[in-house]
């Protein structure tokens, strides 16, 4: 069996929601959903923001009437309620950052998995150019590794944080990434599908 055939047809028995990637996906999913720290904590650091700066407020009317003697010491206090502001400022915009990503990681899941559950039928008698894009929208790297006569397909999916194939870069024969544009095809008996599937899988 050829490679790319090898990657439609694992793919494409992934379309049962009973499989557990599937599930393990879904539950993922939800759990990045109904997560509202990031928002518990973003309120939080308002709140406190608006306190601060309602204090300084009162600390430069008491500014303006204060005696020479106390008016550094209030001055010192505006100055540190100043910083502990842009600090926590700071860290409202690492929270807004945070969760602009987790709603982008939540898209990019939920993509995973409409095309992941829907591949069979995505792929049936479609152009090799659209399968390859379907293929590329869900699995982050394939890694063929040689065992002898044996060549064994590592198929990492995008989203599943619980795979690492590091172990097998320093000795796959093929390593086939979205950014790697490399070719490694053998010309002579390669089909045509895709330039970059081109080994056989046991």
């Amino acid at each position: 069996m050829e490679l790319d055939e090898y990657i439609v047809k694992e793919l494409s028995a992934m379309s049962n929601k009973d499989n557990e990637y599937i599930k393990e996906l879904k539950a993922l999913t939800d759990k990045l959903i109904t997560s509202d720290k990031n928002e518990r904590d973003a309120a939080t650091l308002k709140k406190e923001i608006d306190k601060l700066e309602k204090d300084i407020l009162s600390q430069v009317k008491n500014l303006r009437n204060a005696t020479d003697v106390t008016k550094k010491y209030i001055q010192a206090d505006i100055d540190s309620m100043a910083e502990d502001i842009a600090e926590k400022k700071k860290l409202l915009a690492k929270l807004d950052n945070a969760e602009k990503a987790k709603a982008e990681q939540v898209s990019n899941l939920k993509e995973l998995f409409d095309t992941l559950t829907n591949f069979e039928k995505l792929a049936e008698g479609q152009e090799p150019e659209v399968i390859i894009s379907a293929i590329r929208t869900v699995v982050e790297r394939v890694i063929v590794t040689q065992e002898g006569e044996e060549s064994k397909v590592n198929i990492k999916l995008k989203g599943n944080v619980k795979e690492s194939y590091d172990d097998f870069f320093d000795r796959s024969d093929i390593l086939i990434d979205e950014e790697s544009h490399t070719q490694l095809c053998d010309l002579g008996g390669c089909r045509k599908l895709y330039p970059y599937f081109c080994r056989s899988a046991a």
